[in-house]
């Protein structure tokens, strides 16, 4: 079983906390939930962000950073997730002045 578990910093509960989120039987369910709650995270962000660069610096402000128990081969890491999110969201977009 892989537990995705997410990890929420000082700004997001008060301290660093951890919690675990869901279980799923195959790494690759559990891959998927992560980038789930990334996403997710990010599209609520993406409105008030006006490039890739200041998304990520709010995600990584106050988004989940979800990451897999047992890691994985590849281990999933949320801000390389996040970074690669932030670029195809604003990819095409008019680039702010």
């Amino acid at each position: 079983m892989y537990s995705v578990v997410l990890e929420e910093g000082s700004s997001c509960m008060g301290g660093d906390e951890r919690e675990v989120d869901s279980t799923h039987e195959t790494y690759e369910a559990a891959v998927a939930r992560c980038r789930e709650l990334v996403d997710k995270s990010l599209m609520r962000l993406a409105g008030k962000a006006r490039t890739p660069e200041e998304l990520l610096r709010s995600y990584l402000a106050v988004g989940p950073e979800p990451f897999i128990d047992p890691v994985g081969d590849p281990p999933f890491v949320a801000r390389r997730y996040a970074e690669e999110r932030c670029r195809r969201i604003f990819a095409g977009a008019p680039q702010a002045e």
